[in-house]
């Protein structure tokens, strides 16, 4: 099972993330590709795999990568192998957009957790216009509240304990 986190931009996505790694070790982080330059402190196959945009435009010529989108200028995409394997072995959580789970359905089932700021102006930034539009193709909504994202936190563990319940 794949848990797709999704959410506009500065909901706290990734501080999210990086916190069920923490608290649930049996979870494991989905990493996907990206031709934008690593920011201070991403690891190349941690963070992201980072690659040219001559191979991601390679990769996606090939049928290699699933949904792959342009947005701010760079691409994103999951890598079709990437995905395939590590669905295979255990529950497997990333960040990605709400408009791709249609997409990765395809090929495992995936669980949207939409994540939205409790202050969050109601105000559609224009890169984030297709998340805001599909936010209804996730299965659960959660609201981050500054200062409590533990909270958040919780409610996605739980979501996942369920999800783990139902299959045994």
């Amino acid at each position: 099972m794949l848990y797709a986190i999704c959410g506009p931009s500065q909901a706290g996505k990734t501080t999210i993330l990086t916190n069920l790694l923490n608290r649930k070790s049996s979870l494991l982080r989905l990493v996907t590709f990206t031709t934008r330059v690593p920011r201070p402190g991403e690891i190349d196959g941690k963070d992201y795999y980072f690659v040219s945009k001559p191979i991601f435009q390679e990769m996606t010529e090939q049928n290699q990568m699933i949904y792959p989108i342009l947005y701010r200028g760079e691409y994103y995409g999951i890598g079709k192998s990437t995905l395939l394997l590590a669905c295979q072995k255990e529950r497997f959580i990333g960040v990605l957009r709400p408009d791709g789970i249609p997409h990765i359905e395809k090929h495992v089932p995936v669980t949207g957790v939409y994540v939205e700021m409790d202050n969050e102006e109601k105000i559609c930034k224009l890169e984030d216009k297709e998340i805001y539009i599909n936010k209804n193709l996730c299965s659960y909504f959660i609201i981050n509240t500054p200062g409590l994202i533990s909270q958040a936190v919780d409610h996605i563990l739980a979501i996942i304990e369920k999800g783990e319940s139902n299959d045994h």
